[in-house]
């Protein structure tokens, strides 16, 4: 991370737009003055004087009853974090080794090895798949997933 630029996005909140522009040129690889570099940035300068005319928020007024809407998104990804912490999915990557050594397998760490490894490389289908089947169809999918192996399991 060290060595990747800052987002033109918070750049551009910080009123840097030549610093903005140098940070989407080298993301994008193009010379800061390319007309792309240029229409992205003003697109997302706009999108920021839009939330500024907005005005500011609380996180008081985001549980309120006034922002249904907005609420019902925060509770809706909280509640997929909430969910996915109860699918043991971190237990397995942090206590992985001594779980299987203690269930019996001789060769715990490799086991643990290749359970990483495999969430490694599922990494960028997984991406490939959010980007062509969308989050909610592969959330639903996901979902029915983890409900047929809990029910074979049980």
């Amino acid at each position: 991370m060290m060595f990747l630029p800052e987002t033109p996005r918070f750049l551009i909140k910080r009123n840097r737009f030549e610093d903005a522009a140098k940070s989407l040129s080298t993301l994008r690889r193009l010379p800061p003055d390319h007309p792309e570099i240029l229409a992205e940035l003003n697109e997302i300068k706009a999108n920021h004087e839009y939330e500024m005319s907005i005005g500011q928020t609380s996180y008081r007024e985001l549980l309120s009853n006034k922002s249904g809407f907005l609420r019902k998104r925060l509770l809706t990804g909280v509640g997929i974090q909430v969910f996915q912490q109860l699918s043991g999915a971190n237990f397995i990557f942090y206590y992985g080794t001594t779980f299987f050594q203690s269930a019996g397998i001789k060769n715990s760490f490799v086991v643990s090895l290749i359970t990483n490894c495999v969430n490694v490389v599922s990494t960028l289908p997984g991406l490939w798949l959010v980007d062509n089947w969308g989050r909610r169809n592969l959330l639903l999918f996901g979902a029915a997933g983890m409900f047929l192996c809990q029910f074979i399991v049980v």
